[in-house]
């Protein structure tokens, strides 16, 4: 029906802004990672290293979402 293609649309929509959001906070942890000044604390890169794979694990999970409305 109409309505459902309108919810679906806007499904989509939300989805295509959650992973905007996613990819941009997956960048910023990657950089925060690759931020020289830690190179040096075993502690920290492993803290950064989680928040990068977290990040990238939302982008994948909204992306896999994204997919299936989109079939």
């Amino acid at each position: 029906t109409a309505k459902e293609t309108r919810e679906r649309r806007a499904a989509i929509r939300r989805l295509e802004n959650e992973l905007k959001t996613a990819e941009e906070q997956a960048a910023r942890a990657r950089l925060a990672l690759e931020d020289p000044a830690i190179a040096t604390d075993p502690g920290e890169l492993a803290e950064r290293h989680k928040k990068l794979e977290a990040a990238l694990a939302k982008v994948e999970e909204l992306f896999d979402r994204w997919s299936r409305l989109h079939d």
